[in-house]
């Protein structure tokens, strides 16, 4: 009969093995990934790219604090100065 320390250390190296045989079928669609201009946008757009209304966030609370016309289109750095806290992010919004 083998000892606990044994039988753990088997269930363990089967699970390793199993995982590792699922990863090996992993492939990735290359139709699914995103496009270089398509991050931007979801990131919230390029800075300086113009003049945009920046949505202004809270991301420890998830509240909306309001919005603002930025010139720059720097929307993080334009809410994080309007509202004055750490816990801030903007994204221009169309």
């Amino acid at each position: 009969m083998k000892s606990a320390v044994e039988t753990k250390e088997l269930i363990f190296n089967n699970l390793i093995h199993n995982f590792m045989k699922k990863l090996s079928k992993l492939q990735i669609n290359s139709e699914k990934l995103m496009k270089n201009d398509e991050l931007i946008t979801f990131r919230g757009g390029d800075y300086g790219g113009g003049p945009c209304t920046c949505l202004c966030v809270n991301t420890k609370w998830y509240l909306i604090l309001g919005y603002l016309v930025s010139a720059t289109g720097n929307c993080y750095n334009d809410c994080r100065y309007a509202f004055g806290y750490t816990d801030i992010s903007g994204s221009c919004v169309q």
